[in-house]
């Protein structure tokens, strides 16, 4: 029987009918969504619980979430290390600066002081795509929201962050705000610092503008209860002075497939609000990245741009790899490898290849073992380039879990150089080496490694077929499905302030007892709860006002080394020193580019705080590759076969220089 009202709420009629006498259960109609056609939502098991993972959970039961009352998409600030402004996924859900006052046409780099938000990470482009990449496109994942992302660039190329660069994201966004911009969240996927008395003023400020701020809890398995100094997020509202912050704040802890507190993740029945899904989360990334687990089989039965695949779903799976002594190959460490019942995606019915490594006795040479894969039937080519991916265990030393990663590696090199893949043995099977292991020569022990979904590509793929989407874990990646979800409520209830929006996502919880006394709501975010909660009178909260001062205070504040957080509450005179550049380095070396393909250059800086980090790019030979004022290489077409040398001079006098030789191929 349907039971409809226009006097009471859902929660309130749900009460009054549970009362009668003749009503056994009681439950609201839901509103369900048919799949989307976004190709990889498989891999999105955090959705609903569904896919290619075995899960007990429901995941955010995200085709539950209720139908916007609202036609106006809000804004959510990701304050992190960039965007990828031209990802297919991302695009259409860029927020545009409309003509304001603001900097940037898509938000600000505060960590360079320009107007170029370009992400050399990857991580500030995984968060965006959990929170609003774009849906029912018939492309890549589907997102949460229908968000706009504001990007507030905090890390530099180094992957550094200093108070500075937060205080002045954070004006940013009261100069936003003040606009009329309807900002209703901000992404801080970043901590472990120690906040000062300017921020804290500053969110509080924001937070009374209707603004909430998502902070990811942190992944050193803690209990942020016990910890005697708190560090930033914990100590933006675990003081006297600032209790009220609490209202503005959401701390997000990571959780699993089966609703359970990752290894990993930082908790605290008082500090950590509540936890979302935070392991092996698929979502947008800055390259192309080869990950045939996405692809669709082809008519071969294989993933799309692959000559090898193997998921190591029996024990069978194992005839076709081999160590280095199977083949013959004479190393300092002895390999072994060996079926295992653990599955990457968690199935009871597919394991996964264990690889254990004895490193030896000691020595003055470094240690190498290998792994390879019989290619003998396959017809590879030694004179192609070849991507070769796989996820990667490594057994969690606290817990005992096994915690996974994916990997991708470029493999190239003719037979007979030092860069040689193919290995024939005495008895003429060809075998390819999908794997190395390269330890010091004090390595003692046994080394142990889990392998699964191991993929070979085609050779010479054109690598913009392959997409740029990426798998990681962490609380990074549960703090954008928060984020996500209060973009939800600000579509839902766009009326209400920060102090009601956040009782509303934690009212969102379904609760698990493996998550009691791990966090305040004592479980995991659930869409379909989000309508359950009654907008409340808000109560007085501690007012205050944003003094004239505490920006200009703060613009020279960068002591500390901390990635995250400045460790320093004060001016520090030091800054304004001149710090030249002692060493430059190429942060990864690319030997090989094909013609008519970019790829950006990346320096790290020795020491790494200094004053100017300009640099002038150089090509030896422009007519067979460029390179741009931001270290992008673009081959051409004439350069095939040649090689050129590409070299980044520092500008502050130091005189110091970094240079690399790149070979241009078809």
């Amino acid at each position: 029987t349907e039971a409809v009202s226009d006097r009471y709420s859902t929660e309130e009629l749900i009460q009054k009918l549970e009362n009668k006498a003749y009503v056994a259960e009681v439950s609201p109609d839901y509103k369900q969504y048919l799949a989307s056609d976004d190709p990889y939502e498989k891999e999105q098991w955090y959705l609903d619980g569904k896919g290619s993972y075995q899960c007990s959970g429901s995941g955010i039961s995200f085709s539950s979430k209720p139908d916007n009352s609202t036609n106006d998409d809000p804004v959510i600030a990701v304050m992190d290390t960039g965007i990828n402004a031209s990802h297919e996924d991302l695009a259409d859900h860029l927020w545009t600066n409309p003509g304001t006052d603001l900097k940037g046409t898509y938000g600000y780099d505060f960590a360079e002081d320009s107007t170029d938000c370009t992400d050399t990470s990857g991580h500030g482009t995984h968060c965006a795509g959990v929170i609003a990449a774009t849906s029912d496109n018939k492309k890549g994942i589907c997102g949460i929201s229908n968000a706009k992302i504001m990007t507030l660039k905090i890390f530099d190329e180094n992957e550094e962050c200093y108070n500075s660069y937060i205080i002045n994201a954070l004006t940013y966004l009261k100069q936003a705000k003040d606009s009329g911009i309807p900002i209703a969240a901000v992404n801080c996927s970043w901590g472990g610092g120690s906040s000062n008395a300017a921020m804290k003023t500053l969110i509080r400020s924001l937070g009374q503008s209707g603004i909430l701020f998502v902070f990811a809890a942190g992944n050193d398995t803690q209990d942020q209860d016990s910890v005697s100094t708190a560090q930033c997020p914990y100590d933006l509202y675990n003081t006297a002075a600032y209790p009220d912050l609490r209202n503005y704040i959401v701390t997000v802890g990571a959780s699993t497939a089966n609703d359970e507190a990752a290894s990993f993740s930082d908790y605290g029945q008082t500090s950590v609000d509540l936890f979302a899904p935070g392991e092996n989360i698929v979502s947008t990334y800055i390259g192309d990245t080869y990950f045939p687990d996405l692809y669709t089989t082809t008519e071969e039965g294989l993933p799309e741009f692959t000559s090898f695949y193997q998921p190591l779903d029996t024990s069978d799976s194992m005839d076709i790899f081999a160590c280095d002594s199977d083949v013959g190959n004479k190393t300092s460490t002895t390999g072994e490898i060996h079926y295992n019942s653990n599955d990457f995606y968690g199935k009871t019915s597919a394991g996964c290849l264990q690889w254990d490594i004895d490193m030896g006795s000691l020595s003055f040479r470094r240690k190498q073992s290998y792994l390879y894969a019989d290619v003998t039937d396959l017809d590879l080519d030694p004179a192609k380039e070849y991507y070769v991916s796989m996820m990667m265990g490594n057994v969690d030393s606290t817990t005992g879990a096994i915690l996974w990663e994916h990997i991708t590696m470029h493999s190239y090199g003719m037979s007979g150089s030092t860069n040689n893949r193919f290995y024939t043995s005495s008895d003429g099977r060809v075998y390819f080496r999908i794997l190395g292991i390269d330890s010091p020569g004090t390595s003692l022990g046994t080394t142990t490694i889990y392998l699964d979904n191991i993929g070979i590509s085609t050779g010479d793929p054109d690598t913009a077929d392959f997409g740029q989407y990426e798998l990681m874990s962490g609380t990074s990646m549960a703090a954008p499905m928060i984020t996500g979800a209060l973009a939800l409520c600000a579509a839902y209830a766009p009326e209400e302030d920060a102090y009601n929006r956040r009782n509303r996502l934690l009212a969102s919880v379904r609760e698990t007892s493996s998550l009691a006394g791990k966090c305040a709501a004592g479980g995991i975010l659930d869409l379909s709860r989000l309508t359950v909660y009654q907008t409340r009178e808000t109560p007085d909260l501690t007012p205050a006002e944003l003094p004239e001062d505490t920006i200009t205070a703060i613009r020279t504040i960068r002591t500390g080394s901390d990635t995250s957080a400045d460790k320093s509450s004060g001016t520090d005179t030091s800054a304004k020193k001149t710090v030249k550049i002692r060493k430059l380095k190429f942060k990864k070396k690319i030997r090989t580019l094909r013609a008519g393909h970019t790829y950006k250059l990346k320096i790290r800086y020795t020491p790494s705080r200094v004053s100017n980090k300009k640099l002038k790019w150089t090509s030896s030979r422009k007519k067979w590759a460029s390179v741009s004022n931001s270290g992008v290489v673009r081959a051409k077409k004439k350069g095939i076969g040649h090689t050129v040398r590409i070299t980044a001079a520092a500008r502050d006098g130091s005189r110091k220089k970094a240079s690399l030789c790149i070979k241009i191929t078809k």
